[in-house]
């Protein structure tokens, strides 16, 4: 049954706690858009938490790299012509075999180039390096092949540019607690310390949130909340992967009509004193929760799924079933961005996340099927936005805390800083990689003493801000002078920006 504002006073509902939404759209009429709905953009990023490890998911494959990247990583490391990882067959899932991917077989290292001899990295200078995808993203491969898919290497959190005498002679600002979690991800997305309440995300809502019709839909997460999506003015609203959250009555918790109505009363209330100023925000917050979650259920209602996810097409499994959980919050994205015409849209940011590559121990039987499941999800999820006809309209990217040490522990990968990351959308200037990684090539004895970006355990210092592809995201999705978003990017004015050419249109 749809619960409505009327409904919830008369039955009452349970507040979840994650509700959040902007500007107040009550009483408006569920109605197509005016707006001209080809000029929609999106933009989605998926998150990897734990910190991934990028180093098993893009692989260098020149000859001097491959033999240290073989040296450093033991057991961890992939086979260059086989299914292999270590000694053992590569395992994904519930421990299956891995030979299949979506849209095709799985394929090894050497099937998989990114960039190959006579090749030129665009905005990078290789020096002759090779890398591949790693055999976990074989489904990816096609989309690079096609120029849909960008590989960014050694991107991260930084204040201003760095090389390793810098950082040991404190000569110039570091982010906050390298290697911490929760410090890094607040860093990573938001450009500010753990805590810090506005997100780059949020930013770029606040800054398009007026182009749409219904500015509560502006910034979108599927997976709880998030400081990438807060804005200065624009809040994130938050759905499940079934659609939106539902407010829930109380009367079977509490069997009493008269607890429901009271707490409906008490929760949606504006009329309060002056003196009761939370109360009358949180009233109204509520207010304007009920409302959007009745409109966009309204919206997502007009279009059945079995029409949206047809079963004869591929990325519906890819997206329904065997990709899990990120799939569907994909799935839950489509079906809003579907939905955008009956909104009023013309501009959103979204947010889905992926757990579990924290992987200091069993590296080798977990990070290829978290992988392989980030892989299969953005893949199917840029089918479904060709056949919908938006391929052009909505760019993903993936995001993570920090990358990992390419040096084993033995079972494991520990904390880093810098990680390869990847875009994939129709507006991507795919087909190449993008920016600069340090040579891993050095003996035992004297590791990476030479590389002004390698400390001895194969952490690396970033040579891409996060801010870079920000900025580049935000000026494709119409933000002018994005740098005044952006806290740290005027540092990096005096080199050359090496996402400079990412996104086109």
């Amino acid at each position: 049954m749809k619960t409505t504002r009327r409904g919830f006073l008369g039955h009452s509902a349970a507040l979840p706690i994650a509700y959040g939404v902007s500007l107040p759209l009550a009483g408006q009429a569920l109605a197509a858009s005016p707006a001209d709905t080809e000029d929609y953009r999106a933009i989605v990023c998926v998150f990897m938490h734990g910190g991934n490890d990028h180093d098993n998911t893009i692989v260098p494959m020149d000859s001097a790299n491959f033999a240290s990247y073989q040296l450093y990583r033991g057991s961890l490391a992939y086979h260059a012509n086989e299914l292999k990882i270590g000694g053992n067959d590569i395992r994904v899932g519930n421990n299956q075999l891995l030979t299949n991917v979506y849209g095709g077989p799985a394929r090894p290292l050497s099937q998989l180039p990114l960039v190959g001899a006579g090749q030129v990295a665009r905005n990078a200078s290789l020096d002759g390096r090779q890398f591949s995808l790693s055999p976990t993203l074989s489904s990816l491969h096609s989309k690079y092949q096609d120029g849909k898919l960008a590989v960014l290497l050694n991107i991260g959190t930084l204040v201003q540019p760095m090389v390793k005498s810098e950082f040991y002679n404190r000569q110039v600002k570091r982010p906050p607690q390298i290697g911490s979690h929760n410090d890094q991800t607040a860093y990573w997305q938001s450009g500010g310390i753990e805590g810090f309440s506005v997100g780059w995300g949020g930013r770029i809502g606040d800054l398009i949130a007026a182009q749409n019709g219904r500015p509560a839909f502006t910034c979108v997460s599927v997976s709880g909340n998030t400081v990438m999506l807060a804005g200065r003015e624009v809040l994130q609203y938050q759905v499940k992967e079934s659609g939106p959250i539902n407010f829930t009555p109380l009367r079977s918790a509490f069997g009493s009509d008269t607890v429901g109505n009271a707490l409906g009363q008490l929760i949606t209330d504006t009329e309060l004193t002056p003196q009761q100023m939370m109360g009358r925000e949180h009233a109204r917050i509520t207010t304007r929760a009920i409302d959007s979650g009745d409109q966009l259920r309204e919206a997502l209602a007009l279009t059945p799924e079995s029409d949206m996810f047809p079963p004869s097409q591929p990325f519906t499994a890819g997206l329904k079933n065997s990709t899990g959980g990120l799939g569907r919050q994909l799935a839950m994205v489509a079906r809003v961005i579907h939905a955008r015409k009956h909104l009023g849209l013309k501009r959103q940011v979204f947010f889905v996340s992926i757990g579990n590559f924290d992987n200091h121990s069993g590296l080798a039987g977990v990070h290829p099927g978290q992988t392989q499941t980030v892989a299969d999800a953005m893949s199917a999820f840029h089918d479904w936005s060709v056949y919908a006809g938006l391929g052009n309209n909505v760019t993903t990217f993936t995001g993570s805390e920090f990358g990992r040490q390419i040096v084993s522990n033995g079972n494991g990968s520990d904390h880093g800083w810098g990680s390869h990351q990847l875009v994939l959308g129709g507006a991507v200037n795919g087909g190449h990689v993008y920016g600069i990684a340090p040579s891993f090539v050095s003996t035992q004895a004297t590791r990476f003493d030479n590389s002004d970006h390698l400390f001895s355990s194969g952490v690396m210092i970033p040579t891409t801000p996060v801010e870079q592809l920000a900025a580049q995201l935000a000026t494709w999705m119409g933000v002018e002078n994005a740098a005044d978003m952006l806290l740290n990017l005027a540092n990096f004015s005096a080199r050359p920006d090496p996402l400079r050419s990412l996104l086109q249109g």
